[in-house]
């Protein structure tokens, strides 16, 4: 049970509140809000680190078939000026030109 003392600090909080209560109460309501807040910008940020990680990724794949295109059309290349044109054609062909500045 209350003391006496107690009892009368209950009624006055209760009938009447200090106004260092009420900001007490302000501030936690805020601490609060800004702690969701808080923690919803935490959520999005490990999102975009793994939608960041996940385009990363991407590119690398990219890259690499990049380079693996580009040396299939260097053996075509080499294919096509060695054994189709003679070279001193292959220099002068438009197509050929044309696949060799891609490379």
């Amino acid at each position: 049970m209350l003391n006496t003392e107690q009892h009368e600090l209950l009624q006055q909080f209760l009938t009447m509140p200090d106004p260092t209560y009420a900001a007490m109460f302000e501030l936690q309501a805020e601490v609060e809000d800004l702690t969701e807040q808080l923690e919803v910008k935490a959520s999005e940020y490990e999102s975009l680190e793994d939608d960041l990680s996940s385009a990363n990724n991407d590119k690398a794949d990219n890259e690499e078939r990049i380079h693996t295109l580009e040396g299939a059309l260097a053996d075509a290349l080499a294919w096509i000026a060695g054994d189709v044109l003679p070279s001193d054609l292959a220099e002068t062909d438009a197509a050929f030109r044309k696949l060799y500045k891609v490379l």
